[in-house]
């Protein structure tokens, strides 16, 4: 089986930068393919290049590749032998066949795709997909969308581990470009193999930031003045106790709410969710106060609502994973806590309940165990704690 590796010629001791070639080899024959570019040996890692000049180097290295496997498969679909002679022809002919246009790229499907869903999407959402694409183009500008396989997806998540994204960051961007090239796999006739892709990194410690019960407690009757601080509090107490998703949780009581339930339709998975109305949401719901407002102003305020809660001034132990490799912060719990705090509070509260899974899940949405266990708290025994949810009214 012929490989294709990119390698470095140490030809000059004197320099730091050494010849950049591709290295072509086929039970026994070997052919070298420079280039034409010099590299820092420690910005060169796992066959990509590293630093501000990684773009363009990156670029032609692909081009190179693309053009050796574009030969190679040329030449083994007419059944000619694969010589360093035959190949040599068939590349010259190939960097010219395979120069893909700028739609038919990797980053250039990307830019469609964001101009597509640019209104439908919210703005984090796009600003995932923006970020993502920046990202791309730094691995490979001219990547052809025709050449992603399931090898050049773990390129990719090698690219980005070498970045210093945490797996959960990766995980997500690496679920973004298949969704991508779904997207595109008809019109541009792509084979799929991309499909054959499958994340393999460790994602997280057990650590799952979510209110305790007397933390619950304290946020529910922390005393505050403000109606921006009342306004916001009233929200993620709302998420608490319904299990409601940030995007989902400013419905119109008016429609939404149908005796002693509230029935809405998800905005992420178009879903149709009947909540029980608890005591609490009850009083929330009546007070009127929660209106849908900037997510970025939203954290601010809970962050300064927090911050005033005595039972979230201790530090958490954070434990993300890069590549293979944790990396360990410490923060005051007060600092985690985000839109998705309520959910959490929801599902572990309901959990130290005893209320079986299906009935929890029934309601929050989950269509899996796997999806579901994300945001339980795998820390503890649940079967030691049995105590029923009397905090929700």
């Amino acid at each position: 089986m012929a490989t294709i590796k990119p390698f470095i010629r140490n030809v000059n001791k004197n320099k730091v930068e050494q010849p950049l070639s591709v290295q072509w080899q086929h039970r026994g024959s070997k052919w070298v393919i420079s280039t034409g570019l010099t590299v820092d040996p420690d910005n060169f890692i796992g066959g990509r290049a590293l630093g501000k000049d990684a773009p363009r180097i990156n670029a032609k290295l692909n081009e190179v590749i693309s053009s050796l496997r574009a030969a190679q498969a040329q030449l083994t679909s007419f059944g000619i032998d694969l010589t360093v002679e035959a190949m040599k022809e068939a590349y010259e002919k190939a960097k010219e066949a395979f120069a893909p246009d700028h739609e038919r790229t990797l980053t250039g499907i990307f830019e469609r795709f964001i101009d597509m869903r640019r209104y439908s999407y919210s703005r984090s959402q796009v600003k995932i997909l923006t970020c993502l694409n920046t990202c791309l183009h730094e691995y490979n500008p001219k990547l052809d969308v025709r050449l992603v396989d399931e090898a050049e997806m773990y390129r990719i998540q090698g690219f980005l581990i070498q970045r210093g994204l945490t797996n959960t960051s990766i995980q997500t961007y690496m679920t973004k470009v298949l969704m991508v090239l779904n997207c595109f796999a008809e019109e541009l006739n792509l084979d799929g193999h991309f499909k054959r892709y499958k994340f393999n990194l460790p994602r997280r410690d057990d650590n799952v930031i979510y209110f305790e019960r007397h933390e619950f407690e304290e946020l529910v009757n922390l005393p505050l003045q403000k109606k921006a601080h009342l306004k916001i509090r009233d929200t993620l107490v709302l998420m608490c106790v319904t299990g409601l998703r940030y995007s989902d949780v400013f419905f119109n009581p008016a429609t939404s709410i149908i005796g002693d339930e509230i029935v809405v339709v998800t905005q992420k998975t178009k879903q149709r969710l009947v909540i029980p109305i608890t005591p609490i949401a009850r009083q929330i719901i009546d007070r009127g106060l929660v209106k849908k407002c900037n997510y970025q102003y939203y954290r601010l305020i809970i962050r300064r609502i927090t911050a005033m809660m005595p039972s979230l001034q201790y530090h958490e132990t954070i434990v993300r994973f890069n590549g293979q490799n944790p990396v360990t912060t410490y923060k005051p719990k007060h600092e985690l806590i985000t839109a998705h705090t309520g959910r959490r509070t929801f599902i572990n509260l309901c959990l130290e309940a005893g209320l079986p899974i299906s009935k929890i899940s029934a309601i929050t949405g989950h269509k899996t165990l796997e999806s579901f266990s994300i945001y339980a708290d795998r820390k503890r025994n649940l079967a030691e704690q049995l105590a029923k949810v009397t905090i929700f009214g």
